[in-house]
């Protein structure tokens, strides 16, 4: 049986409990106090609370992912690499605003630098076919010389840069 107050609104007959998990205090009702352990079915799978490394906020995570998880959420772990160095050559560390002074801007469109000096050569086309980009030789974005540009197809390109990764990879990992 329901009991209502003068109002006419039900009255809570449950007790606060302590779930074993994350130590918080929730709401059971009389009937399922026995049954009840834990607050949510994510303290039930013995998972834990870790506090975020750029909001200091505490978050819930899964204990197949206690080892990896540090952000609380995609725009606190994006967050956390916007001032970090980024691999560029595999001969040291350049940080993102490098790429960025790599471009220029010409009637109000944003444009490559290394696009504008391949079209500048008289060899070659005046424009990049829709398709296909710019490789830097070197892998340096920062050398726009004409004769370290290459023209080369999307698929070739992603392709090269897959295995260049490989390359570094497994040197870096050598037993010297």
């Amino acid at each position: 049986m329901k009991l209502r107050n003068e109002k006419g609104k039900f009255i809570k007959t449950g007790q606060m409990k302590k779930c074993p998990s994350c130590n918080k205090e929730f709401y059971v009702k009389t009937c399922h106090f026995k049954l009840r352990k834990y607050c949510s079915m994510a303290c039930k799978k013995n998972g834990q609370f870790k506090k975020c490394l750029v909001c200091n906020k505490e978050f819930y995570v899964k204990k197949s992912q206690l080892n990896d998880k540090k952000y609380c959420s995609a725009k606190c772990r994006r967050e956390s690499t916007r001032n970090k160095p980024a691999w560029t050559n595999g001969l040291g560390y350049t940080t993102k605003k490098t790429y960025k002074s790599s471009r220029t801007t010409i009637n109000g469109k944003t444009v490559l630098k290394s696009h504008l000096v391949w079209c500048s050569q008289p060899e070659n086309l005046s424009y990049i076919p829709k398709g296909f980009v710019i490789h830097h030789i070197d892998c340096n974005a920062q050398n726009n010389s004409p004769d370290n540009l290459f023209l080369m197809e999307k698929g070739d390109h992603r392709r090269l840069h897959l295995e260049l990764f490989k390359i570094r990879r497994v040197e870096c990992h050598k037993i010297y």
